[in-house]
């Protein structure tokens, strides 16, 4: 078929054959060849370090989490990692076709949301995206007439470098087999031991003198630590002496206050049994005197006897029996009874009196015992200095 088309149309496959001939040419002409040409291959490599760690420390801490979350990814085809002491090497393979600016930036959302439970010595995770252009293209070799060794690698890590890393187009330049100059010193050892000999010479020749002042100053830190030792023994004696005296006073304010508590919950009895009594009073001083004005010879047994078959009489008797026991709970008489009547009707104002003064108590225990720990902390840092300065004089004597 192609024959018989060939054979009857034979210009048109001519022009079909120089067409194709010319765009061979000019393909040609504008091909240029590239030793590494730009590709995107889809792997990226996430380095972390973790200064101080072991191998077991940074997997657990950081290859492990990142390993988790960043199997998570979209198109991920396959996760490695490496834990070595201080640092995590962790390599990601997507499938073909994807975008890697893309993955790069999820790869960065899902590292950060790792980040947030690393400790400070974890340092920020590295992303690199492996591709060719990250391999050196030129390596060139640098030679000087009339230059040393050392001044050659002077000019080229000091002058070159910067002029090539100025160059458009130049990532990073990278210097090897370059010489650095040291100074390496040798100590003479006889001289050393010589020197040495001299100073131990003076030394012991005015150890005398130190020895003396370090032993007179030994027997002051010993007397020192054993004042500071006295004085803190006082403090807790006066601090004991403090508690005692401070809770003997609160017993006999709180006794005083239950009294007077007491006191004015029977005031209205004690006001009642006052006016009770008076009255009584009244009434048996009247029967008393009737009777006895109308039996001038009877005794006084007598009367009272008369007197109690009045029931007005019986009456006042027991109201005066009930105040008496009244009076007598409070440890006092019938004559007695308005001062405790004034008492109680007192008892409310020298309640908060008594309030006032265990409010007063509590404060000045306070005070007075901050005060005590306070000197007791200073007797105790003065005996901890006392001691320091015996061992550290004892020390210098031997």
């Amino acid at each position: 078929m192609l024959a018989k088309f060939s054979v009857q149309k034979p210009f048109t496959v001519l022009v079909a054959v120089v067409l194709i001939i010319i765009l061979g040419v000019v393909s040609f002409t504008n091909m240029t060849p590239d030793l590494l040409p730009s590709i995107e291959m889809p792997m990226v490599m996430v380095v972390t370090t973790y200064i101080g760690a072991s191998p077991e420390e940074v997997e657990n801490e950081v290859t492990k989490p990142l390993e988790q979350s960043l199997s998570t990814l979209e198109n991920i085809k396959s996760v490695s990692s490496t834990s070595n002491a201080n640092a995590s090497m962790l390599q990601l393979q997507f499938n073909d076709g994807i975008n890697m600016d893309t993955a790069i930036v999820h790869i960065r959302e899902k590292i950060e949301a790792v980040r947030g439970g690393w400790g400070p010595m974890i340092g920020n995770p590295f992303i690199l995206n492996i591709n060719p252009d990250i391999i050196p293209v030129t390596v060139a070799v640098v030679e000087g007439e009339n230059l040393s060794v050392i001044d050659l690698s002077s000019f080229v890590t000091e002058t070159l470098i910067y002029q090539l890393e100025g160059i458009e187009g130049v990532a990073a330049v990278t210097v090897s087999g370059n010489i650095q100059e040291s100074v390496h010193i040798v100590l003479n050892q006889d001289k050393i031991i010589a020197l040495n000999e001299k100073v131990r010479a003076a030394i012991e020749a005015n150890f005398e003198d130190y020895e003396s002042g370090i032993r007179s100053g030994l027997g002051s830190a010993y007397s020192g630590r054993n004042a500071a030792n006295a004085g803190k023994d006082e403090i807790i004696k006066g601090q004991k002496q403090l508690a005692e005296q401070m809770q003997n006073a609160r017993v006999q304010l709180t006794g005083a206050r239950a009294q007077l508590t007491l006191l004015q919950i029977a005031a209205p009895a004690l006001i009642q049994a006052q006016a009770d009594v008076a009255a009584a009073q009244v009434v048996i001083s009247t029967k008393e005197a009737a009777v006895q004005l109308a039996n001038p010879a009877w005794t006084h047994e007598q009367v009272v006897a008369e007197c109690l078959l009045d029931p007005d009489y019986a009456q006042a008797v027991t109201d005066l029996q009930l105040a008496t026991d009244i009076a007598a709970q409070f440890g006092m008489t019938l004559n007695d009874l308005p001062d405790l009547v004034a008492q109680a009707q007192n008892a409310g104002t020298n309640i908060a009196a008594v309030d006032q003064a265990l409010s007063e108590l509590g404060i000045q225990e306070a005070v007075l015992t901050a005060q005590l720990g306070n000197l007791y902390a200073d007797a105790t840092a003065g005996a901890m200095v006392a001691q320091l300065t015996i061992v550290q004089l004892q020390q210098a004597l031997t």
